[in-house]
């Protein structure tokens, strides 16, 4: 057996014994009667999951792709990063902010979750855009010094190895391969 199968083996195993924990748990404590309630909530999360959040991820993914298709990597990455993390947090702390509308009795964490959020996002949105003005300043100055610009500083010459080629995202150098 390779090591490779050996990991998938313990992988698979990790994750199915919380699951068999869970079953044992529900078997073992929630009456009959409700477990087909549970069951109802598990299949209605999954429909949710594949029939709505889903495609809302590949739509707003396609939507960032084409809004920052003229940004370094460096910039897309953190701006994906950012936008990932607010996804996480507005997950997490909107029903605590909805809960505490719609419930009589006072919570039992006195913060103001809707101020709070607030602050987050934008130390978060601030700290993107530092982040995407840094990486965008360091891919110019790279480009700058490889390239013949306004004030007449020389053209940097691929090393001899190398030959240009068209990619996608611009030029790109790839290794020749040496002469039969």
């Amino acid at each position: 057996m390779t090591d490779l199968k050996k990991s998938r083996i313990l992988l698979i195993s990790l994750g199915l014994l919380p699951l068999a924990w869970g079953i044992y748990g529900i078997a073992t404590t929630v009456p009959p009667a409700q477990i087909v309630g549970i069951m109802v909530w598990l299949a209605g999360s999954v429909v949710l999951h594949d029939a709505l959040f889903v495609p809302a991820l590949l739509i707003m993914g396609a939507i960032t792709v084409f809004l920052t298709r003229k940004l370094s990597r460096a910039g897309r990455y953190l701006i994906r990063l950012a936008l990932s993390i607010a996804g996480v947090v507005l997950l997490v702390v909107l029903p605590l902010i909805d809960a505490a509308r719609h419930t009589g009795t006072p919570p039992a964490l006195t913060m103001p979750y809707a101020l709070n959020l607030l602050g987050f996002l934008l130390v978060l949105a601030a700290a993107t855009s530092a982040g995407v003005v840094i990486a965008e300043h360091r891919q110019h100055r790279r480009n700058d010094t490889t390239s013949q610009t306004a004030a007449g500083r020389p053209q940097a010459a691929p090393l001899p190895a190398m030959r240009e080629r068209s990619g996608r995202s611009g030029t790109r150098f790839s290794r020749r391969r040496p002469p039969k």
